[in-house]
């Protein structure tokens, strides 16, 4: 895997940005909605990666609230990189 640190931060801001652009596009078609409810599963989606991300986690020595929040905001783009050490928190 790539062990440039800016491009797991580009794929960072490209996560954050799916999230906005989902949401956003329920509003701009006027159904809100859909927006959220696709926001929501990209977080669930994210969430089934927690039991990796807090073995990971763990072993870097990351609070629990911190592991958690980081995987469903975040997931593979958060805790791959810890994994590799190219982040430390």
């Amino acid at each position: 895997m790539n062990k440039n640190r800016l491009w797991w931060r580009f794929l960072e801001v490209v996560v954050v940005l799916l999230y906005a652009a989902v949401i956003a596009g329920g509003y701009v078609i006027h159904q809100p909605r859909p927006g959220w409810v696709l926001a929501a599963l990209l977080a669930i989606f994210n969430l089934t990666e927690i039991y990796t991300a807090l073995r990971i986690g763990k072993e870097k020595q990351v609070h629990l609230l911190r592991i958690i929040c980081m995987t469903i905001l975040f997931g593979f783009t958060w805790w791959v990189p810890l994994r590799q050490g190219i982040i430390d928190r």
